[in-house]
């Protein structure tokens, strides 16, 4: 006879319901069938709880226990979010070792002239460039043709500024951008002029390029390579 009121939550004296359970309550001195396990204890009411009573099981909180409020521990998830996550690494700045003014317009001077050798034409296995540009650090920009070492682009360039193949070698451009290079092969003395600091024609940078992906057009060349080098400095 208690069907239509029976709770499908064990409801006892002494606790607080909140949620979305619905039951009607019988009036004081009446017996109240609560489900424990598989079987039902009588229980008497003491008190007037006519109406209805709403709640979850799962929110039935007993009076001497304080509700646990779960936004209290946010602020300690996102300190902990922010200790495990990794230091951005600070970029390492080329530090200038000597530094160039290329003389533009000055005799033949004209570095906007920028020619192109493919590194397979280095054939000496005895030679440092040999190896350097063919080592594990070695790979071909596809978009541009430019063969790379360690993420420079492999240049050649005469034995006045420097003759050490895997020279760090940054071209400051009048378009303002640096170009980073490193010395892939050596100029010969014999093709160059003005103490050995330019090509024949008046050039200073030539790229060392392959031609499973060069088309054997400077068009090719990234954007940043456009325009005169002011400058040619020597970093580490």
């Amino acid at each position: 006879m208690f069907s239509e009121f029976l709770v499908c939550a064990c409801i006892t004296l002494g606790t607080t319901v909140s949620g979305n359970i619905q039951a009607v309550m019988p009036k004081a001195g009446a017996s109240l069938f609560l489900p424990v396990g598989s079987n039902y204890v009588a229980m008497s009411v003491p008190m007037e709880l006519d109406g209805v009573v709403t709640g979850d099981l799962e929110d039935i909180v007993p009076l001497d226990e304080e509700p646990v409020d779960e936004s209290a521990n946010e602020p300690v998830k996102k300190h902990r979010e922010k200790e495990v996550k990794k230091p951005k690494k600070k970029e390492v700045k080329d530090r200038v070792v000597k530094s160039f003014k290329i003389p533009n317009g000055v005799g033949k001077c004209n570095s906007i002239t920028k020619h192109y050798m493919p590194y397979h034409l280095v054939t000496n296995k005895t030679a440092p460039q040999y190896y350097f540009l063919r080592n594990d650090k070695a790979t071909t920009d596809k978009k541009t043709g430019i063969r790379m070492n360690d993420g420079r682009y492999c240049i050649a360039v005469g034995s006045y500024y420097t003759s050490k193949i895997g020279t760090k070698i940054n071209l400051v451009m009048e378009n303002g951008n640096k170009v980073k290079c490193v010395l892939g092969d050596q100029k010969a003395d014999r093709d160059t002029i003005v103490n050995h600091s330019q090509a024949t024609d008046g050039s200073i940078v030539e790229m060392i390029v392959d031609y499973k992906y060069f088309r054997k057009t400077t068009k090719q060349y990234p954007e940043e390579l456009s325009g005169r080098v002011l400058r040619l400095d020597i970093v580490e």
